[in-house]
């Protein structure tokens, strides 16, 4: 769904977690069928929900393209920022003046701008752990 047309912010919240929900709804639905399969799916459908809950994690971080970006950037009122102006924030020094400036609604800005560049470093290390055990599971 299209976010641009919604006007509230919970809704958009709410649109950005959708992915994230039904990530979790296959994880669940996977681990009931272990319940009721026989024996030999019981393995590839634990891989299955083991890896999408891996994938789960991946798109709650407040990495560049994940939900969990968008989600943190709406509730901080910081939506139509993008990672690179992030980034220019927390480097030059006349804008994290002007942030702390603005009381403790800059100061969380500041550190949520801090976690949303140092969590650029985690987004490739996750994807190399997906591929792994992807790989695992053929071995």
């Amino acid at each position: 769904m299209n976010e641009s047309r919604v006007k509230s912010r919970l809704k958009k919240i709410q649109i950005s977690a959708a992915g994230v929900e039904g990530n979790l709804l296959f994880v669940g639905s996977l681990l009931l069928l272990t319940g009721v399969l026989p024996p030999e799916f019981k393995s590839i459908l634990g891989i299955g929900a083991s890896l999408n809950v891996l994938m789960t994690i991946i798109n709650v971080l407040a990495i560049k393209g994940t939900d969990g970006l968008n989600i943190l950037l709406l509730l901080m009122g910081m939506e139509s920022m993008d990672v690179d102006d992030i980034k220019c924030m927390t480097k030059k020094k006349n804008r994290r003046i002007l942030l702390t400036s603005e009381g403790y609604d800059g100061v969380a800005k500041l550190v949520v701008c801090y976690m949303i560049t140092s969590l650029q470093w985690l987004y490739p290390i996750m994807i190399l752990l997906d591929v792994i055990a992807v790989i695992g599971c053929f071995l």
